[in-house]
């Protein structure tokens, strides 16, 4: 803050009377008003400014990290900044906006909301949406439209590169039809080859391939470290979780796909457990089936001929399927199709 006239500032706190002019120019002074309101700590002086005080950004960012805590009047000043310019926000707005969402997402800041919570949390709500009505027109053109309109403005671009990074991530997993961590696992084998090669990195080459220049500018400009840091920490903290998890599932699915096809697809009568147990031994997967599927042994030793009749391979093709992540929908068809023909064939012969 630039050196003020303490006597000058005396005497306006204390409502001494000015000439007009002086009174214009202090009023439109953008450090003397900042110096009125630490003086007197007074929200209310922000009405006796100019107007060209009050569309600064600096000073209006001052005025709300002055008063965050009174969520009515930050709304206020906020709302008249913005409607300063009826067609478009200007870089200033933009500015002063992200400023806003920035202090509301840190999360000291968060934890000291206090019984203004919710009304911050609607203001909050408000201003974001107002930026993504913002970005919109620029998604269209992709990131090359915001370098183009805002290059001199790092806090603009590095928040429109960090949204339009969301939306390419959800693009993403919905062309791959899964969550985050299951697009992640499903490109690298281990933990330890997705910490060195980097899920920041290969984020960036999947976008690369839709928007280069954004790509480019999450590369060179921004802290990779910031960018989804909070999702790809849960996804390497969970790894092995998420291993198991899918090996339970993975188990359990060819549990169930034997027990449909024993019940419904099967040349002739089956018994689940025989069938499981022993497709289970000859694919080497019987200690991971026998953890949720517990067998008696001694009640399989006289079924080995088990593997000599066509259910054995259809049983082990499906199981096979599910172990290599392919889809039985086909070999599904095909079992019912020969189910349906073998019924009506039998019924045949009984009719004639």
């Amino acid at each position: 803050m630039k050196i003020i006239d303490k006597e000058l500032l005396k005497k306006y706190i204390n409502g001494e009377e000015f000439e007009e002019s002086l009174l214009d120019s202090l009023e439109n002074n953008i450090e003397f008003m900042k110096a009125v309101v630490e003086a007197t700590n007074d929200s209310n002086i922000y009405n006796v400014c100019s107007n060209n005080v009050r569309n600064d950004a600096n000073f209006l960012m001052y005025m709300i990290n002055k008063f965050d805590y009174d969520t009515d009047f930050v709304t206020k000043i906020l709302i008249d900044f913005l409607n300063s310019n009826e067609l478009r926000y200007t870089k200033e707005q933009l500015e002063v906006m992200i400023s806003v969402v920035e202090k509301f997402e840190n999360q000291k800041f968060v934890d000291n909301l206090g019984k203004n919570k919710k009304e911050k949390v609607i203001l909050y709500n408000m201003i974001t949406k107002m930026l993504k009505d913002a970005m919109y027109p620029y998604v269209m053109e992709e990131f090359d439209g915001i370098l183009s309109e805002f290059k001199d403005s790092k806090i603009i671009c590095d928040y429109f590169a960090k949204q339009m990074f969301n939306v390419y991530i959800k693009h993403i997993l919905a062309c791959n039809n899964c969550n985050f961590e299951t697009l992640i696992h499903n490109k690298f084998k281990t933990k330890e080859e997705a910490m060195e090669y980097g899920i920041e990195r290969y984020l960036i080459e999947e976008i690369s391939m839709e928007d280069e220049n954004l790509a480019n500018y999450l590369k060179k400009s921004l802290n990779d470290s910031s960018i989804y840091s909070n999702n790809i920490a849960k996804v390497l903290n969970n790894w092995h979780q998420f291993e198991k998890n899918k090996e339970v599932d993975l188990f359990e699915k060819i549990i169930d796909d034997v027990t449909n096809y024993c019940r419904y697809y099967s040349v002739s009568p089956l018994n689940v457990d025989v069938v499981l147990f022993m497709v289970s031994q000859r694919l080497g997967i019987i200690d991971e089936i026998s953890k949720i599927y517990p067998f008696n042994e001694d009640e399989f030793e006289s079924n080995l001929g088990f593997y000599e009749g066509v259910d054995y391979e259809n049983v082990k093709k499906i199981v096979e399927n599910d172990i290599n992540g392919l889809d039985n929908d086909l070999i599904i068809q095909e079992l019912g199709n020969r189910k349906r023909e073998y019924n009506r064939n039998l019924k045949r012969k009984k009719n004639s």
